[in-house]
């Protein structure tokens, strides 16, 4: 069920303040309110929205937070156009983004690190090597990776 006297058009302030938008509902294409963060998250949910026939409000179309598979607004059927409840528990549940601290960064990262191949490893440093740490004393060319002590590094006298 949707109301005729409801529409959301993006230029209009009052129909932002009041007005609601479904997933099945054009997005504003103007060049003037196209780069907005809710334009945006009006594109994520009308490509992930499980139920199209609810809706949302401007507030919950501002909120900076995931925007996943199966998302879906609030009930028409079950709450009213202007249920500020229904609206602030739908808020509840898709809390903000936040941002990463520099700790939790890097215990994310640890395990990927570890993972590292040491062929990978060599690659990454390859630039910082220079062409003779790859040949033996005597001159003859020794592969990275090979079965030298040092694997395929010249070493002097270490």
């Amino acid at each position: 069920m949707k109301p005729a006297n409801r529409l959301y058009a993006p230029l209009d302030e009052e129909s932002l303040r009041n007005g609601v938008w479904y997933p099945d509902e054009e997005i504003c294409t103007s060049i003037k309110c196209g780069n907005k963060d809710w334009i945006r998250n009006q594109r994520k949910i009308k490509k992930r929205a499980a139920n199209r026939n609810f809706y949302f409000t401007h507030e919950m179309l501002c909120r900076n937070c995931q925007i996943r598979r199966g998302i879906d607004g609030l009930d028409p059927d079950n709450t009213s156009f202007s249920d500020k409840k229904a609206e602030e528990s739908w808020l509840k549940k898709h809390p903000e983004k936040r941002k990463w601290t520099e700790e939790e960064k890097y215990r994310l990262a640890s395990p990927l690190k570890k993972r590292l191949k040491p062929d990978k490893v060599l690659k990454k440093y390859a630039s910082n090597l220079y062409e003779d740490d790859f040949y033996s004393p005597g001159g003859t060319f020794i592969p990275p990776g090979s079965n030298t002590p040092t694997g395929g590094l010249k070493t002097d006298g270490i």
